[in-house]
């Protein structure tokens, strides 16, 4: 990470400290002096060029980038780096290798990163600082990993922006006329190329959970499928495709799909253990 980045980033943690302890004496003695003191602290801390909006986000760009900006509705992908105001990370693209893609303005992130990226061009990394307020609120996330009320500090970078993804186009095409008209779709956005249409392994994953969580696992176990043909190099695919069948009822062509994950990487974690359990209940 970039030394100007990490500085930002420090001057931030230092007016949210700086924030936290004068709001708790400005309400244990509400005088007008500590107010002021809080303005001046933040007018000296705050690196240039940050920007508070009216929802309470704060945002920087640490690097300009030559891309236009994103229209609403459109699928962003973006890098990003996720941290409490600790300084402790709690999630990263980075990690993965693979960015996350959401369709801008429609709700599918939290409101601050919906508004943060909407501020930016591609090719833009920017530093977020997201209020609860706009973030997670008073329920948090992650099962305890970002707590209640946590005011959450983003790395990120406007890498594109694409008309659609493909997984709400496969989406689309099986609410039309179910796993039929997905692999018709799909032959055909192959045939003549995916033009300005984002996909991605990690895109079509997010499907296939999306229609385990509605329970619709004969379209899961199709989309998954998909994902393994396309991707036959993928333990993360066969995993997935195990766990569809799993939920299905069908441990048989579960425990296949494990083996085939193990077959790629013997050490594929989740695989090993789903294949344990299956294994001890024959």
């Amino acid at each position: 990470m970039h030394k100007s980045v990490i500085a930002a980033i420090a001057a931030f943690l230092v007016v949210l400290s700086f924030s936290s302890a004068l709001d708790a004496q400005t309400r244990r003695r509400p005088v007008r002096r500590a107010t002021v003191k809080k303005r001046v602290v933040k007018r000296a801390l705050i690196p240039s060029g940050a920007v508070k909006t009216a929802t309470g986000l704060t945002y920087l760009i640490t690097h300009k980038g030559t891309g236009r900006l994103p229209k609403r509705g459109e699928t962003v992908l973006v890098h990003y780096t996720g941290m409490l105001t600790s300084g402790i990370k709690f999630d990263s693209s980075l990690d993965r290798n693979e960015p996350i893609a959401f369709k801008l303005g429609a709700g599918q992130v939290i409101k601050g990163w919906d508004e943060g990226i909407a501020k930016l061009h591609i090719g833009d990394r920017a530093i977020l600082i997201i209020p609860a307020t706009i973030a997670y609120g008073s329920r948090g996330a992650g099962n305890g990993l970002i707590p209640p009320g946590a005011t959450l500090v983003f790395i990120v970078e406007l890498v594109d922006a694409k008309e659609l993804a493909l997984s709400q186009v496969l989406s689309d095409a099986i609410k039309a006329g179910g796993v039929p008209a997905m692999r018709t779709r799909f032959q055909e956005l192959k045939a003549k190329g995916l033009g300005n249409i984002y996909a991605s392994e990690g895109d079509l994953n997010r499907l296939g959970y999306s229609l385990l969580r509605l329970k619709q696992m004969d379209n899961a176990i199709a989309v998954f499928k998909l994902i393994v043909e396309e991707y036959p190099n993928s333990a993360n695919a066969y995993d997935s495709l195990g766990e569809a069948y799993l939920a299905a009822g069908q441990k048989q062509l579960a425990i296949e799909s494990y083996e085939k994950a193990l077959a790629i990487d013997p050490k594929f974690n989740s695989a090993t253990k789903a294949l344990e359990k299956l294994r001890a209940e024959q």
